[in-house]
């Protein structure tokens, strides 16, 4: 499974995922951008501050939803 696939994984399987994210608009563009920020570390790419802060952001933001549907 390759980072990018993680968000069509998801969106293929709404019907397991949605009850840990609010909507398919609210993740698949998250897993997108956080995919983009890995190629750059992938491929030896500089990653600036703005990309870090992508991932950091994301990160909590998606693990705060998946810790609410856990408990939900």
């Amino acid at each position: 499974l390759d980072f990018k696939d993680l968000g069509s994984l998801i969106d293929n399987n709404w019907d397991v995922f949605n009850k840990y994210f609010p909507s398919r608009d609210f993740i698949i563009p998250k897993i997108d951008e956080m995919a983009e920020c890995r190629n750059l570390i992938a491929h030896n790419s500089l990653v600036e501050e703005t990309e870090r802060s992508v991932i950091k952001t994301y990160y909590n933001v998606i693990l705060k939803q998946i810790t609410k549907g856990l408990q939900g």
